[in-house]
């Protein structure tokens, strides 16, 4: 039974089993034998004219004759095979060559034949397939950048789960590595089985599957938004399935920020108007009410009218200054005048509680680019908290200084103190440390929130020190103009 051919991993043929070469020689030698016998026999039984020894010499001669053309005719034969078996080599090589994946390799047949124009058809094949290959290339290449720069994670798997595409956000989002997940299953390489689930889902019903994740990243909850559809073959069948997602962390935050804001400014503006309402009720019910009482109420309505005025006030200020839509005028300010100016307004009532309110401000200007209106309103919030919350006989003091470049603005009083726990949101809109005490004096909750943001827009910072029953310090730096520094 014959063998079969030896081929390369491709299914090239690597070695024929007979050469061309070797076929056209036999060919010709085995045409030139055939014609010789043939005379042989026709001069033997005397269809050639003549006989006796001339025959027979002629008969020796046909065959010397025979066997000089056998020899000519292999000889050219060899000499065309040579030609032919060398073109058809090199476009064997250069097969073999596009095969492994090298498509700039060209078969070099300098011939003006058939075999020649196969050779050019060749080269014109391996040309297109290698522009082709380099647009497929640049387009695959293309595709991961995107991909890779998208602000969403994106996890492709194959019909078995198998990781075939993680783009760098989806590596963070599910603290992978993008390139060892490749091939492996989707539930081994994912921090969660939801995500797994997700995908095994869209591969099983073979529809869009929605769903948010909860992960514990780094000590705090982190929400993240899942959308995995099934990827289609040519056929229409389900070939594998791919997630997107998305980071809604911050997003789900200010969310919940903002259902607190609208229940605390809700609950502030509820507070005074319920106050009002009974007070004025009960002076419409009540026509004999003596002067005096009827006097203490309207005081009453006017300090709880005057109370929501600051707070509706102060919510459009700290909505003007956190939005961004009113850019504040900047211009030079020495930082001198909102503090001195600040101190001056408040020191009535300063002086009303028996407080003691020393000023330190330095001989030279402190320049700083900023809303004069603004810093003034910063001054007024911090120098009036520390004269709310000092018991009588306390002490107040404001300093200005210069430190490292910047203005430095110190509230320091005697007070009643925060606890460590509320320093770190005492920054936050309407946080008290003390609600009862806080209302009792007025306050709406958002002084120290109007603050801190002011102060970011001017580029700067704020801080606190504080000791319970002790006192706090109040700490504000603003960057200096260059040329004032």
């Amino acid at each position: 039974m014959p063998s079969r051919p030896e081929t390369d991993p491709h299914g090239l043929l690597l070695q024929p089993r007979v050469r061309l070469a070797w076929r056209l020689i036999a060919g010709v030698v085995a045409l030139v034998l055939v014609w010789s016998m043939l005379t042989w026999v026709l001069l033997g039984q005397g269809a050639v004219p003549g006989g006796g020894p001339e025959a027979a010499d002629g008969r020796w001669r046909i065959v010397w004759i025979a066997l000089v053309c056998a020899a000519l005719g292999a000889a050219l034969a060899a000499i065309l095979a040579r030609g032919i078996t060398r073109g058809i080599h090199r476009a064997a090589t250069a097969a073999r060559a596009w095969a492994a994946g090298d498509l700039d390799a060209r078969a070099r047949i300098d011939r003006d034949d058939e075999l020649g124009l196969l050779g050019a058809e060749l080269n014109r094949l391996a040309e297109s397939l290698s522009t082709r290959s380099a647009r497929s290339a640049d387009d695959r290449s293309q595709l991961l950048g995107i991909l890779g720069g998208l602000s969403q994670g994106v996890v492709a798997v194959d019909a078995d789960e198998r990781v075939v595409h993680m783009n760098a956000m989806a590596a963070r989002l599910l603290q992978a590595r993008a390139r060892e997940a490749l091939g492996k299953p989707i539930w081994e390489v994912a921090r969660s089985l939801q995500v797994s689930e997700c995908l095994a889902r869209a591969l099983r019903e073979g529809g869009e599957i929605a769903d948010e994740l909860v992960f514990d990243g780094h000590g705090e909850e982190q929400s993240i938004q899942v959308l995995a559809e099934p990827l289609l073959d040519g056929d229409g069948r389900t070939a594998g399935a791919v997630a997107v997602l998305q980071d809604v962390t911050r997003l789900r935050r200010l969310e919940a920020v903002r259902r607190d804001f609208v229940a605390n400014v809700s609950h502030e503006l509820k507070t005074p108007l319920t106050a009002i309402r009974g007070l004025v009720e009960t002076l419409l019910d009540d026509p004999e009410m003596s002067q005096e009482t009827r006097v203490r109420f309207l005081a009453k309505v006017r300090n709880q009218t005057q109370r929501l005025a600051a707070l509706v006030t102060d919510l459009l200020t700290l909505s003007r200054v956190e939005s961004g839509r009113e850019a504040l005028e900047k211009a030079p300010v020495d930082l001198r005048g909102p503090v001195r100016e600040s101190v001056h307004s408040l020191m009535q009532e300063a002086l009303a509680r028996r407080l003691d309110v020393q000023m330190a401000l330095p001989a030279q200007p402190l320049v700083v680019l900023g809303d004069a209106e603004a810093l003034r309103q910063v001054m007024d919030n911090l120098i009036g908290n520390a004269i709310k919350y000092t018991p009588e006989g306390g002490r107040v003091w404001v300093r200005l200084d210069e430190d490292a470049g910047s203005a430095r603005i110190e509230v320091q009083d005697t007070g009643i103190g925060i606890e460590p726990r509320d320093q770190e949101r005492i920054f936050e809109r309407f946080y008290r440390v003390d609600k009862a005490r806080s209302r009792e004096l007025g306050g709406t909750g958002l002084g120290l929130s109007i603050v801190k943001h002011i102060t970011l827009a001017h580029r700067g910072e704020v801080a606190v020190e504080s000791t319970p029953g002790q006192g706090s310090t109040f700490r504000v730096r603003i960057p200096l103009r260059p040329e004032s520094s």
